[in-house]
């Protein structure tokens, strides 16, 4: 947050990688996409007011994508039995 309270555009928010940029992983990526939710989820309460309503819809946005990530997934390993 110390990079908002010096730099509230959104523009440059958006630039910011909020989960990380290269991973490796062994098995299902379900517990790695959920502890990216659960750290976004707790960004969002650090966005209240107007001012701060792109930032927070963006954030919303990206949890969304994760979710439809995991239960992609989540179809994926029951199709492989």
């Amino acid at each position: 947050m110390l990079f908002l309270e010096n730099n509230p555009l959104y523009e440059d928010f958006k630039r910011i990688p909020l989960t990380p940029t290269s991973w490796s992983w062994v098995g299902s990526t379900v517990p790695m996409y959920s502890a990216w939710i659960e750290f976004l989820e707790s960004l969002l309460s650090s966005f209240i007011g107007l001012k701060w309503i792109k930032h927070k819809k963006y954030i919303e946005t990206q949890i969304g994508y994760l979710k439809e990530e995991i239960e992609s997934e989540q179809i994926d390993e029951i199709l492989r039995g």
